[in-house]
């Protein structure tokens, strides 16, 4: 009875055709990015009504996803970057942004007013308004080519410091910056905020010094643009600080600050009590940041 029964059944592929349902092809292209294939990303649909359709998460430079017919917005971006995460309910509104510091923590001269964030890392990012997905198109399929670009800049900066063998660590900030990019409307967005510094040791033009780096969704207009190092560390425990107005550095690409920071240490102390502070002299190392 059995046999018969299964004798009887026809095999067939599942037919998916009264789905309203329309295949796109993605292809992401770029003039400056050599990478593609090496990245994950996230492409989000946004419908007539504004409302998220799809959030398809690939890796590689292509996908194919299925939706409904219609007319659609959409953006396409990088994900896992270091720091980053993204937010937004609407096309308008969805954006990416950096972690916050543990330095919120703590009452920081210069950056009372402003969130510490974390470097936002490596954004790439494109945007496609108005198209238009057909069912049952002349191709059979619909595809679409999305262009990104860099979205975040990173900055660095030279300070020569004197008696650099009598720190243990350094830790800072630069002010004025973008707390969020706005994907849609490719820009970086306030309320302004101060960025950790990462900072290591090295020489330049003869000199001992550190370099202090950071990116940026950014640089706020309007804003006072401060790098501010808020503790240069020592072995007894006592602290120094820094500050420097960096507006003309940012706009013109200069390196080096044209300041000296002379450490302050008592008469007969020896640096390097630590044997940790050695990794200074090791330019492949971070400057611990506490």
């Amino acid at each position: 009875m059995v046999s018969s029964i299964v004798a009887g059944c026809d095999f067939r592929e599942i037919d998916y055709s009264f789905y309203d349902l329309s295949q796109v092809s993605i292809q992401i292209k770029s003039d400056e990015i050599e990478d593609l294939k090496d990245m994950n990303y996230e492409v989000v649909f946004f419908d007539a009504s504004d409302t998220i359709t799809i959030q398809h998460y690939f890796y590689g430079d292509s996908t194919t996803v299925f939706l409904p017919s219609g007319k659609y917005d959409l953006l396409l971006h990088n994900c896992l970057s270091q720091n980053n995460y993204f937010d937004g309910d609407s096309f308008a509104d969805y954006c990416c942004f950096s972690e916050l510091s543990i330095y919120n923590d703590f009452n920081i001269t210069k950056s009372d007013k402003q969130s510490i964030f974390k470097s936002p890392g490596s954004l790439f990012s494109g945007v496609l308004t108005d198209v238009d997905i057909i069912k049952n198109n002349s191709k059979g399929i619909n595809e679409i080519d999305i262009e990104i670009e860099k979205r975040v800049s990173q900055y660095s900066f030279f300070i020569p410091v004197k008696g650099i063998e009598y720190l243990t660590s350094i830790s800072g900030i630069v002010t004025g910056m973008a707390s969020s990019f706005n994907i849609k409307e490719n820009s970086a967005q306030g309320p302004p905020c101060s960025i950790l510094l990462d900072i290591i040791y090295g020489v330049y033009n003869g000199m001992d010094g550190i370099w202090c780096s950071f990116n940026t969704f950014g640089i706020m207009e309007g804003e006072e643009h401060w790098l501010y190092l808020f503790e240069l560390k020592k072995p007894d425990g006592t602290v120094q600080s820094f500050e420097y107005n960096i507006s003309e550095f940012l706009s013109n690409g200069e390196k080096l600050i044209p300041e000296t920071i002379v450490i302050d240490y008592a008469a007969g102390q020896s640096g390097f009590t630590d044997p940790a502070i050695g990794v200074w002299r090791d330019d492949s190392q971070w400057i611990e940041l506490k």
